[in-house]
Formats: structure tokens, sequence, C-alpha cells
């Protein structure tokens, strides 16, 4: 089957259209190229069952860890190495301790699939739809737990792709931040913020004409992602 004729033509909206004709408790999310630890559905249910024996009903996703099969086939791809390494093993599983709301990944997500009606799926016109319904879920009281298993996805190996993906990545940021936080005054105080501190930074760099700390950092992780 396929999605029939409509606007926009994105994959939220194909998620959704998937979700409309799901029948199970469960439901997950794979890209085309993933390649998921093969036992990482029995995982998933296995940890819903015991949530639920633990009384966790309000846990509606899992969130498996992702990262590259193709890791050392260029500079590029050993950069998004580190970057998913440092975001899935690190990052995600600091905010699940911190039991704060979890910008979901783009794949492998494991879902109660009544919550996931309840809340109306994924906004069909953010381009970042997977962190836009991590935050919803939490708004909604919802959490997200970081499944141990992980699902081996292909990083970009072409500058261009690299540049597409990642603007738009960006864009669906801001755009979910903007969507979240357009009942207060905060955009406006983060904005200024983010001026300010480029300001700054600019006026130091344009007294100090030795390369600022944050560059020198920078060099180092160049300089291990190329060994």
């Amino acid at each position: 089957p396929t999605v029939g004729k409509g606007q926009p033509r994105t994959k939220p909206r194909a998620c959704n259209w998937g979700l409309e004709n799901a029948r199970g408790k469960y439901l997950v999310i794979f890209d085309a190229e993933d390649q998921p630890e093969p036992d990482q559905l029995k995982k998933a249910v296995i940890a819903f069952r015991r949530l639920e024996q633990w009384g966790k009903t309000k846990v509606a996703c899992l969130q498996a860890k992702l990262n590259y099969y193709n890791a050392r086939q260029n500079s590029l791809t050993r950069f998004f190495t580190l970057e998913y390494t440092n975001w899935f093993d690190l990052f995600l599983p600091g905010l699940h301790v911190f039991r704060t709301a979890i910008p979901l990944g783009g794949t492998s997500n494991h879902f109660r699939t009544d919550v996931l009606k309840e809340l109306g799926g994924w906004d069909p016109f953010n381009v970042t739809e997977d962190c836009d319904l991590g935050i919803r879920m939490a708004r909604r009281s919802y959490s997200t737990e970081i499944l141990d298993s992980t699902t081996w996805e292909e990083a970009n190996s072409q500058v261009g792709n690299w540049i597409r993906q990642r603007s738009r990545w960006i864009k669906g940021y801001f755009q979910t931040h903007l969507v979240h936080t357009r009942d207060s005054v905060l955009p406006m105080l983060v904005a200024a913020g983010v001026f300010g501190y480029l300001y700054s930074v600019h006026q130091a760099d344009l007294r100090d004409p030795s390369p600022p700390m944050h560059v020198r950092e920078a060099f180092g992780y160049i300089s291990f992602a190329a060994n």
C-alpha cells in the first residue's frame, strides 16, 4: 500500500497514514536503510511489559540508540559517528536520568499505539517531527525511556547531502522551539542571548588575534577524527 496523494509530501504525513491503519498494541518506526540489532523488537516488548508491571503507565516511547555502520568511510562519517555516539550514548541517557523531555531520533522509536493516537500522531508540517513529538509527549506528562539496543544507519558521506540534511534539522529545531514557546517571551530572550553571545565572541576575536578556545577545541576534535 502507498500513501495517497495530498499535501504536504512529508515523512510525518506518511507516518500518520500508517498510524491510522495500525492495529497492534505497539508501533515502531524504522528508516529504509536501518539495521537494528536482531533482538531489538523483543527487547522493546519485554521492556514495555516490565514497565507495566512496575506501574509506569506514563512511559509512551522507548528510544533505541543510533549509530553508523560506515563510520570509517571518510572524515565526514567519522564526525557523524562522534556526534551520534555523544548524543545517544551520553546526552540522551543523561536527560533520561534527570527525567526531562527527550527529543526523539527519527527512527527506532517504539511507541504505545494508543498513546500515539491520543496525541494525534506526528505534525506533518514539522521537518523534525520526531523532536516535536518527544516534546509534546512530555508536555502531556508522558515519558520516554532509553532502550539498550542499537540501530545502525548509513551516515552522509557527501558534503552537499550533509549540508542539506543539517539545514533541515536546524530549521526543524527552530520550528519546534517556536511552536512550544509561542505563548511566552522565551523565544525573544533566547534570541537576545544568542546575538549577545555572538557579538561578545566577535568583539573578543577582534581584540585578540590568537584563536579562541572553542576554535582550538574544534581542531582537537578534528585531529582525533582524522586518526
